[in-house]
């Protein structure tokens, strides 16, 4: 994980240069749903409905300007922001190039003896990617860890690419998974958050209803109802993003939180099929989350 920081030397009260007073940086924290990023910026609504930016230093820079309600803007030091984003998937969401970590028992032909029941999705290219022995063997097969690259999901059985390796001699090897898996997904690329996600920041201000600076954002993935979306997020509406902590200022109103991307339209009503029971509602649909399309690194060999 990367490591983000202010200087831990930076002034706490910066002089206003044009009116002799004292602006005092105060600590801010907050909390929305995410309308998008861009360039050392990240938007989000606050859940008073109003619209809020906060800025981050550039990769490669080591300063952010803010400027107060009033007064001379202020160069702060800073360096870029911890971002974290995590969130719990349907396994029908792995993308094919994301990394995938899971246990399993696998007998003497390389099939797993029981399905998958937890499953780790990494956007990263894997560290030390393979199947490597997790204790000594079984009565039912050898107990591994795989590390190794999404191929794909169909009909329960996830493809995964791997070193070649007596257990997959071509390199790929199938596994069947539960149909309660747990997958869960981290991730610390901002271009993979999508709009609508629930935002946590923390960071400073300058002065009542200044600029917002933040140091760490957290992200976790919207859940959604009907089928996961292949949207990619948003363009972001604006500078910035912060959280509802100290002060909120410097927003302007927004209406409602916007609608999570990727949620279904309503489907139109329609008609029962003959042999199916008018009297009986059909099941809602079961929940999903969203994930945009990110990107992947191919084969292992």
């Amino acid at each position: 994980m990367r490591s983000l920081a202010f200087a831990a030397c930076f002034v706490v009260c910066l002089a206003d240069v044009a009116n002799g007073q004292k602006i005092e940086a105060l600590e801010f924290s907050g909390s929305g749903r995410l309308l998008g990023f861009a360039p050392g910026t990240m938007v989000y609504v606050t859940e008073q409905g109003q619209r809020q930016t906060v800025k981050f230093a550039k990769p490669g820079e080591m300063s952010v300007t803010l400027k107060p309600a009033r007064g001379a803007a202020q160069s702060v030091v800073a360096g870029p922001p911890t971002v974290d984003i995590s969130g719990v998937l349907a396994p029908e969401q792995i993308r094919a190039g994301f990394t995938v970590v899971f246990n399993c028992t696998l007998d003497g032909k390389g099939k797993a003896v029981n399905a998958v029941e937890s499953i780790k999705v990494l956007d990263v290219r894997p560290d030390g990617p393979g199947i490597h022995a997790d204790g000594g063997p079984k009565d039912d097969g050898q107990p591994v860890l795989i590390k190794g690259i999404a191929k794909g999901f169909k009909k329960g059985t996830l493809t995964v690419s791997v070193p070649k390796h007596d257990l997959a001699p071509k390199g790929v090897i199938a596994i069947a998974v539960a149909g309660d898996v747990e997958v869960t997904f981290e991730s610390h690329n901002p271009a993979l958050a999508p709009r609508g996600a629930a935002v946590e920041v923390k960071g400073i201000q300058l002065g009542p209803n200044g600029d917002v600076a933040v140091n760490s954002i957290s992200i976790t993935l919207p859940t959604v109802a009907g089928k996961a979306t292949k949207k990619r997020p948003g363009k972001a509406a604006g500078d910035g993003a912060a959280q509802d902590g100290a002060s909120q200022g410097g927003g302007e109103k927004d209406g409602a939180a916007p609608p999570e991307d990727g949620a279904p339209d309503e489907a139109a009503p329609g008609g029962a099929k003959p042999d199916e029971p008018k009297d009986e509602p059909k099941e809602p649909a079961k929940p999903r989350k969203i994930l945009p399309l990110g990107y992947g690194f191919g084969r292992l060999d």
